[in-house]
């Protein structure tokens, strides 16, 4: 699915008020390699992001897929972890 669909999929649903995408990459330079993750939280309502939360970090660009997904799940760990903080602030305001 493209994002788009997803969200109007997930807004279909009523059930729920927002939508928390993510999305993982990995970046290969010579001698390393960046993974990056970003999660973003967008209100279903409006279509507004609400918040974006993106991780990333640098390892050896000889990491095979196990150590690559390892990664992204840390990342995705942290990345919802700050998403969570951005979010409890936006709507404390």
């Amino acid at each position: 699915f493209r994002e788009a669909e997803m969200i109007e999929l997930i807004r279909e649903t009523g059930m729920a008020d927002i939508a928390i995408l993510g999305d993982g990459r990995l970046e290969r330079e010579q001698g390393y390699s960046t993974v990056r993750y970003t999660l973003r939280a967008i209100g279903l309502e409006t279509g507004e992001v609400l918040a974006v939360a993106p991780a990333a970090v640098e390892i050896d660009d000889r990491a095979d897929i196990e150590e690559i997904n390892e990664v992204l799940g840390v990342l995705a760990d942290q990345a919802g972890a700050r998403l969570a903080e951005d979010l409890a602030a936006v709507w404390a305001q």
